[in-house]
């Protein structure tokens, strides 16, 4: 049986809207508000402090609201060090995912890469160097 061209059209059509739809769903979702930091160490959710996320002539800006104290954290079962950030930048959220850097200071830059779960809920690992170094969950706030 052959297939004629215009029998394949309405679904590639049909095929593009669905799929469009899903992708601009999450576009249409803003990181811009208030957002707490959480990172698991062990099996507790420690708190790494509140950020603002804004956008400025289509640029994203990133602060901290509130910082975590530099210090190492131990739980019952984790040893983390938080080390608060010296600066946020190459910020960007496309297709349902937030990616930034932060500078950890003495040369390590870490990379966030958080995938949404909720508009008010991200979730994902930051990185060092390439290497996974904490899981994050981060809430919206307001």
């Amino acid at each position: 049986m052959k297939i004629k061209a215009w029998n394949i059209i309405p679904l590639i059509l049909v095929s593009s809207l669905f799929f469009g739809c899903a992708t601009l769903g999450k576009d249409n979702v803003s990181i811009e508000g208030y957002w707490d930091q959480y990172m698991l160490a062990g099996k507790d959710y420690i708190y790494g402090g509140t950020f603002s996320v804004e956008v400025n002539n289509g640029i994203y800006i990133m602060q901290y609201i509130k910082k975590q104290n530099d210090d190492a954290i131990v739980t019952d079962t984790y040893f983390i060090v938080v080390r608060n950030s010296q600066g946020l930048y190459d910020i960007s959220f496309r297709n349902g995912t937030w990616k930034f850097k932060s500078d950890w200071g003495s040369g390590d830059i870490g990379e966030f890469i958080l995938t949404m779960v909720s508009k008010d809920r991200f979730e994902g690992w930051s990185y060092l160097r390439g290497e996974r170094r904490s899981y994050n969950v981060w809430k919206r706030v307001k």
